[in-house]
């Protein structure tokens, strides 16, 4: 499996790493919906920093709004930081951030604590 979900207070973790195929990050979103919690999360970190290799297209990251979609019917409210500094990932995230219906929930950053800085602002409280 190329990722880990952490469960936390608020939230949940998602460290992407190694090769992940896209079929990968699909199924840690399946992951993440079937757990209850998920329906009462603030926030989701995604965590593409330590991802070697992969085989997304443009045309994934739309696909992924789609599923995206999906996912915000059941939080609505979730905010998903995302953070990743290889170029064309970065590309990718930008692309599906444009593509969303929700990009206003979306932030891209290179490192944890400035995710967490936005995420508290926008939350109004400490994120762990």
């Amino acid at each position: 499996m190329a990722y880990e979900i952490i469960w936390q207070k608020d939230g949940l973790y998602c460290h992407m790493h190694g090769r992940v195929p896209i079929s990968e990050i699909v199924r840690s979103i399946e992951d993440e919906t079937a757990d209850p919690r998920y329906n009462f999360a603030s926030y989701r970190i995604t965590d593409f920093l330590h991802v070697s290799d992969h085989n997304a297209t443009l045309a994934d990251a739309e696909g992924l709004s789609t599923i995206d979609a999906v996912r915000k019917e059941l939080n609505a409210n979730l905010l998903d930081a995302i953070l990743v500094t290889d170029p064309f990932i970065t590309k990718l995230v930008e692309h599906w951030v444009a593509t969303n219906e929700r990009p206003d929930q979306i932030g891209i950053f290179i490192n944890l604590d400035d995710a967490k800085v936005w995420l508290s602002g926008r939350l109004g409280k400490n994120i762990d």
